[in-house]
């Protein structure tokens, strides 16, 4: 191990790297459409407000396919880019916190991206899942709080200060087997999840037919 040189990081194994995030991927602002431009059909535009509990959701606006433009090209996604909403609420209400993010999947690819958000897409040193995985991390829900900055009632962050954060970086066979290993157990704690939820229904159902019966006196007690 060695002393990673960031207070935040701490101890890291001696072999990995420690790099700010604007070496290992390009970036690109969210475009302010014109509502004008929206549809009910077409190519998805994926607003600061789609992205919440990790994912891209409850999409209303589109373009639609006769209306694309030369000059929206640049504002296209792909899968595996991380988009990341820069306004929102204060660190304190983490539902609507500024700093939500997504991993851009298959569905979503080739969508557009609307303004109050940025595009950070991973050069080929970084596996796109480890980055997903850093994103998620307690380490740098910490260091999204402590950049934004607050006005007119709402929190924001500064693109470049983003791209300032320093993450740790194993070689690339690592960070793909960091990510599956962190896949399967997310999987096995789901499904452990999901198990003791049908109980807890399954026990409501119980407690209140046990109830309806006592009181109906189809049970003595």
């Amino acid at each position: 191990m060695k002393d990673s040189g960031v207070e935040w990081i701490g101890m890291i194994p001696e072999h990995w790297e420690v790099k700010r995030l604007k070496f290992l991927t390009k970036y690109f602002k969210g475009f302010a459409f014109s509502s004008g431009d929206f549809v009910d059909i077409g190519i998805p535009i994926v607003k600061a407000s789609n992205i919440k509990n990790w994912q891209v959701e409850n999409i209303s606006s589109y373009i639609a396919l006769s209306n694309q433009k030369k000059r929206f090209d640049r504002f296209k996604l792909s899968e595996g880019d991380i988009i990341i909403s820069t306004v929102g609420s204060k660190p304190e209400i983490r539902e609507s916190a500024v700093g939500q993010f997504a991993m851009i999947d298959k569905n979503f690819e080739f969508s557009y991206l609307n303004q109050n958000t940025v595009c950070i897409r991973p050069y080929k040193e970084i596996f796109r899942s480890f980055l997903k995985y850093t994103f998620v991390s307690n380490y740098m829900r910490s260091n999204l709080d402590s950049i934004s900055l607050w006005i007119a009632n709402q929190a924001y962050l500064e693109v470049e200060s983003i791209l300032e954060i320093f993450i740790t970086l194993p070689s690339l066979s690592e960070q793909i087997a960091i990510s599956e290993y962190i896949e399967t157990v997310s999987e096995k704690i789901t499904t452990a999840i999901s198990c003791k939820q049908s109980e807890i229904e399954k026990l409501k159902e119980y407690k209140a037919t046990l109830i309806n019966s006592a009181v109906t006196g189809k049970i003595k007690i």
